[in-house]
């Protein structure tokens, strides 16, 4: 059972599950310990005001704050995913099954740019800016034409390191969301290349702190967040970068309630651009397979950013970051009603709980030989008149399921 406690309350033997920020954002990179030191329980109350304590791995303590989600924040979350969207700024032009193959040939180059661009700021070399900038452009205009392509592409398992695939998928979360909230494509250019640069700062680092998984002292802590100095070196030094995507990146790991680095901004005093990349770098983090850490699943990491909506995060751009995701985003496996299990393929812009699902498994889970669409929005029942809805959303590699084939 988890517990929300203060961490004045915290005794040696609890067992530590979650955090009121990102693990990412602290020294604690085991995400889930017992607590075995005073030494911990002081490290936990400089970076934390309360944790997640689970009662079944270790000590219990008397003093709890509060449950960890209320029925009335429950409540809350399904109302927000809920509710309808305005129209959208930018309409799907093309359907995402059309889009994939133009998407596939950008991600590609894109991968290969990144790499080569993370090589040289390795090496000390000068940035190539207008191949970076030409890689947003193309990935900006798949994304307008339809954002579930590259969506698609970003949830599929690569060999590509944490942070090589990391500052790609940041770029196309971010570039997904501008794209959402309206903003011109200008605007979705610079944030693109923003946030594709973001994290260039961490090749300065050394590799075994990067590689790391256990808990980081204080001296390596304040290595870590020198990367976001070092990307704001790097980038000043570069020519074709403007100051607003520098201070986005030197930005992203500010916190709305002032508890972030390096300047312990506040509020509006965050740059939008910075708030923006700072969200989507959190969610990818959470959802990607790292050297320390829990993978989360999507549902999961959607429901820890709203938890610090209006804290970490500022609420309403929190509120329409999970309009933009979906409840079910793009690449998760949901089983139906009906007891097929499919994968989300594409979103309904407006009904977010109504997506277009690509059935793999049957009612008696075995797998079609042709998969078919189904879309929530018409397709609410069966033939028979069973509705049909989705009924859950399951784990990654659920029934044996690898979302590398080619679904799309």
């Amino acid at each position: 059972m988890e517990k929300k406690i203060l961490t004045n309350d915290l005794a040696i033997g609890v067992f530590v599950c979650r955090l009121d920020r990102p693990w990412l954002d602290t020294p604690f990179m085991f995400q889930g310990f017992k607590v075995r030191l005073r030494e911990e329980i002081a490290l936990l109350g400089k970076y934390c005001r309360y944790v997640y304590i689970d009662t079944t791995k270790g000590k219990d303590v008397p003093t709890a704050v509060e449950q960890p989600v209320s029925e009335e924040k429950k409540h809350a979350f399904n109302r927000l995913l809920n509710t309808p969207a305005h129209s959208p700024r930018y309409p799907d032009i093309v359907p995402a099954a059309e889009e994939i193959s133009v998407a596939k040939t950008i991600h590609e180059k894109a991968s290969v740019e990144v790499t080569n661009l993370l090589h040289d700021v390795e090496h000390g070399k000068e940035i190539n800016i207008p191949g970076a900038k030409q890689i947003v452009a193309q990935i900006v205009e798949s994304i307008i034409r339809n954002p579930d392509a590259f969506a698609w592409l970003t949830r599929l398992k690569t060999s590509d390191s944490y942070t090589y695939k990391h500052c790609l998928d940041v770029c196309v979360l971010a570039s997904t969301f501008g794209r959402h909230i309206g903003l011109p494509k200008e605007d979705l250019s610079k944030l693109g290349l923003a946030a594709l640069l973001f994290d260039i700062g961490k090749l300065k680092l050394p590799q075994e702190l990067l590689n790391k998984t256990g808990q980081l002292t204080e001296n390596e802590v304040a290595v870590m967040r020198s990367h976001v100095r070092h990307s704001v070196q790097v980038l000043s030094q570069t020519k074709g970068v403007t100051q607003d995507i520098i201070e986005a990146v030197r930005c992203h790991h500010e916190r709305h309630d002032g508890s972030g680095y390096p300047r312990r901004l506040m509020g509006e005093k965050i740059p939008f651009l910075g708030r923006i990349v700072a969200i989507c770098d959190v969610y990818d983090a959470l959802i990607s397979k790292r050297c320390y850490g829990t993978q989360l699943s999507q549902l999961q990491a959607i429901g820890a950013l709203y938890e610090w909506r209006g804290t970490l995060f500022h609420k309403a751009l929190v509120e329409q970051f999970i309009q933009c995701i979906g409840a079910f985003p793009v690449g998760c496996l949901v089983e139906m009603t009906t007891g097929q299990v499919g994968v989300v393929i594409s979103q309904n812009r407006v009904l977010r709980l109504q997506p277009r699902v690509l059935l793999i498994l049957d009612h008696n889970k075995i797998r079609y030989d042709i998969s078919p669409i189904i879309d929530l929005v018409k397709d609410t029942e069966t033939d028979e008149g069973e509705r049909l809805a989705i009924k859950t959303v399951l784990e990654p590699g659920a029934y044996g399921i690898d979302l590398n084939e080619n679904y799309l």
